[in-house]
């Protein structure tokens, strides 16, 4: 039989092939033909701009914060608040003046030239948003009304465009209805919102403050090490820490087959978890649910894995990286390597924004998972989902396995690329494809140079939690 140093005896792996193919085939089929695919053809895209308007978010409601506690005594910095905004704003125009214009940068671009009182742009930015955007036209044309200028608005007619802002959340939501009741002649309820809205941004006033100061203290970390090294090594990478020779007793038709594994099962879970919201628990089964659709797809892979590997090895945990001989080297080796890929994706923001401006998503998005809680237990089951489980079981199946498999045939740089791809496709989420493939090339590299798992779950954990803060705090 004809023999290939990557897969084997071809003859003997015809039935592991022959099954690749077909979960991979039947995953691809489930997937276009399931009602997880987009209602609208604006969805993907809706999606891709929120995630590109969230930084400019962040920005333009923490100079907001600063404005609103900038009025009191003894502080000062009223003028630099100003000066935030007015960036932010430039921010969503250069996004809506592109040559493919951002529905969401657009739609705010009216909300805050009709709050300053320029109804003529404001009607003109709805009515565009409205043509991008078919999913929300009743809430555009809303708007636009609201906004209009006219001076004889039937109260009955304003009355059910606020009834219908009200139904909305969030920052954007409190602006609106604000403007509504005040058109409407509704002061007590004007008051009220205002009042809300001013707690609102004060809770994410603080909450901005804590997550800058964080990432700060991470960019500056970074940086130090970027320069240190830059120092020692020049342009060149540093080379394993670790003298043992890279070699493990699986080899690429494993890597495949874990993969066809892991994607049939990402894809039956979610058709799966859909079909239960709906049908049984209802939205608020979500987070729960997710975490249970998570764990039981890690359970049935790491199983695969470690029976995998456990007919070559007699300590498999050991083979897939799941050594530690200096711990707190290795935690603090996963903060730095952490530390600096923030830097590095601060001045590749820097240099992206120069070549094509704000319309670089450089964090991936996950809206739906924020909105979704309800409760502090809600959030709690998260962030033990995403910070802890996730990034321990990911490590393993992706650095331990797949990239540890790949590195038997490939040089490093070829390996981690591929790991990488592979890592971002399971995750299913197209406009964070790139994101997420630096990440995994990022952690392989933490692999390669220490031949431990632990310092890769310490910053995919970091990442995870850092991303999690920043959607939460997004959404407040």
């Amino acid at each position: 039989m004809p023999y290939h140093p990557t897969i084997g005896d071809l003859g003997r792996q015809r039935a592991r092939i022959v099954a690749i193919v077909a979960m991979l085939a039947v995953a691809g089929v489930l997937l276009a033909v399931s009602a997880q695919r987009p209602k609208l053809p604006s969805d993907p895209g809706y999606r891709l701009s929120g995630q590109q308007v969230m930084a400019t978010d962040l920005t333009f409601r923490f100079g907001t914060w600063l404005q609103q506690i900038g009025r009191q005594p003894p502080h000062s910095f009223a003028g630099q608040a100003r000066l935030i905004i007015e960036q932010a704003v430039a921010a969503y125009e250069r996004q809506a003046l592109t040559a493919k214009p951002n529905p969401r940068a657009i739609y705010r671009l009216g909300v805050i030239y009709g709050h300053r009182g320029y109804y003529k742009q404001a009607e003109d930015f709805f009515a565009r948003a409205d043509l991008l955007d078919d999913g929300h036209s009743e809430l555009y044309r809303v708007l636009a009304r609201v906004y209009s200028g006219e001076k004889d608005v039937p109260a009955d007619e304003l009355d059910a465009q606020c009834a219908v802002l009200a139904q909305q959340a969030g920052w954007l939501a409190d602006l609106t209805l604000y403007d509504c009741y005040k058109r409407a002649g509704e002061e007590k309820k004007a008051g009220e919102v205002q009042a809300a809205a001013s707690l609102r941004t004060h809770r994410f006033g603080i909450s901005m403050l804590l997550l800058a100061l964080a990432l700060l203290g991470l960019l500056l970390l970074g940086l130090f090490l970027l320069v240190r090294s830059l120092l020692r090594w020049g342009l060149r990478l540093p080379g394993p820490q670790a003298q043992l020779p890279f070699v493990v007793p699986w080899t690429v038709i494993d890597v495949a087959e874990i993969i066809a594994v892991l994607t049939l099962g990402v894809v039956v879970a979610a058709i799966g978890a859909a079909w239960v919201r709906t049908s049984v628990g209802g939205e608020n089964a979500h987070p729960l649910l997710l975490a249970v659709q998570y764990c039981v797809v890690a359970a049935i892979a790491l199983a695969f894995v470690l029976w995998r590997v456990g007919a070559h090895s007699s300590r498999p945990l050991r083979s897939v990286g799941l050594r530690a001989p200096h711990p707190l080297r290795l935690i603090s080796f996963g903060i730095g390597g952490y530390a600096v890929l923030v830097s590095l994706a601060f001045l590749l923001a820097l240099v992206m924004r120069s070549v094509v401006g704000d319309a670089v998503p450089l964090t991936s998005t996950a809206e739906n998972l924020v909105e979704s809680t309800h409760t502090t237990g809600d959030l709690i089951i998260f962030a033990v989902l995403v910070c802890v489980i996730a990034p321990i079981f990911e490590e393993i199946i992706f650095r331990g396995y797949v990239y540890a498999g790949l590195r038997r045939f490939l040089s490093p740089p070829r390996a981690m690329a591929v790991a990488g791809l592979l890592f971002a496709a399971v995750h299913l989420s197209p406009e964070a494809l790139v994101v997420i493939t630096l990440l995994g090339v990022a952690l392989c590299y933490l692999y390669e140079r220490t031949r431990s798992l632990l310092p890769g779950m310490i910053a995919h954990g970091l990442h995870n939690g850092i991303v999690l803060a920043a959607l939460i705090v997004h959404s407040m």
